[in-house]
């Protein structure tokens, strides 16, 4: 009886850390954005496509698709900042999900 009642605990505890991994794992933005970043990294493609044909960044993100695209992508915004640029779009009031060229990541915050 006492080793069934310790191997209900050991299955009780393994069956919470399983628990607790998938929530820290699958509650990260880069999950709950992803179709949002799977369509940036399309834009960011498309940006620095622009660069390499032109030399320059575009000076507006319209410049890169054409009307029957524009609903599918007004939601990001973009910034230029030097040679280097910020993608992202917003997920509630205030915050949003940010593409940094300096540092070709995604994150959740902004870097200076």
């Amino acid at each position: 009886m006492k080793r069934r009642i310790f191997i209900f605990c050991i299955l009780i505890v393994f069956a919470v850390l399983l628990f607790t991994i998938f929530i820290k794992t699958h509650n990260n933005f880069s999950f709950v954005y992803r179709n949002e970043i799977k369509s940036g990294k399309e834009l960011i493609q498309r940006i620095e496509d622009y660069r390499a044909k032109n030399g320059v960044l575009p000076g507006k993100l319209n410049e890169l698709y054409s009307e029957a695209e524009k609903e599918r992508n007004e939601i990001y915004c973009y910034d230029i900042e030097g040679q280097d640029y910020v993608l992202y779009f917003g997920t509630s009031l205030g915050e949003g999900v940010y593409y940094f060229s300096k540092y070709d990541e995604w994150c959740d915050y902004l870097k200076h």
